[in-house]
């Protein structure tokens, strides 16, 4: 969900002005006003906005013209959705290990489709392998297809230097074999 994504990657859970809401649906409603499907409703932003707020729930307006997610756990969810599937990952990497960002990797990992871990992990490792160790081992753990390739190269590569070439990965690598 657009909505989510962007309200995320601004730290934010409300203050979505009815402006915001129909530029981030004008996109999804012209996609959906462009299919040839019939639809028992036309799908305009009144409708589309009232079908996310009334019928979903996933969006509130909790004052006039001012809109935001009901919860942080869905809005997380959400946002860990729309990462996977539109290949987010670079706008996630920077804020790895945060407290902000946490939960979106860990729901977003763990999805079977499309497979993030790999991918993430490359992005995140020669960074954050020191200071979120932690982190990148409960992402490790959640994740349901484990691709341990950048991994092995960080607990292996003869070309790094030896201390970071950490033993640890060996532990995490083994770890995850066993599970």
């Amino acid at each position: 969900m657009p909505l989510a994504w962007s309200m995320y990657t601004q730290n934010q859970k409300y203050d979505l002005s009815e402006d915001d809401v129909r530029r981030l649906l004008d996109g999804p409603i012209r996609a959906l006003q462009n299919q040839r499907m019939r639809h028992k409703v036309k799908p305009t932003f009144a409708n589309v906005r009232a079908w996310i707020c009334l019928e979903t729930g996933a969006l509130t307006e909790y004052a006039v013209g001012e809109y935001g997610v009901m919860h942080l756990s869905l809005q997380e969810y959400l946002a860990a959705l729309y990462a996977a599937q539109r290949g987010k990952l670079a706008a996630i990497a920077p804020g790895f290990g945060s407290e902000w960002w946490r939960a979106v990797t860990l729901l977003m990992v763990a999805m079977r489709e499309p497979q993030t871990l790999a991918p993430l992990l490359k992005l995140v490792l020669p960074e954050y392998w020191k200071t979120q160790r932690y982190h990148i081992e409960e992402c490790i753990r959640k994740a349901p297809n484990h691709d341990s390739g950048p991994l092995l190269v960080l607990a292996g590569d003869r070309t790094r230097p030896t201390d970071e070439r950490d033993p640890r990965c060996r532990r995490i690598l083994c770890w995850r074999r066993s599970a």
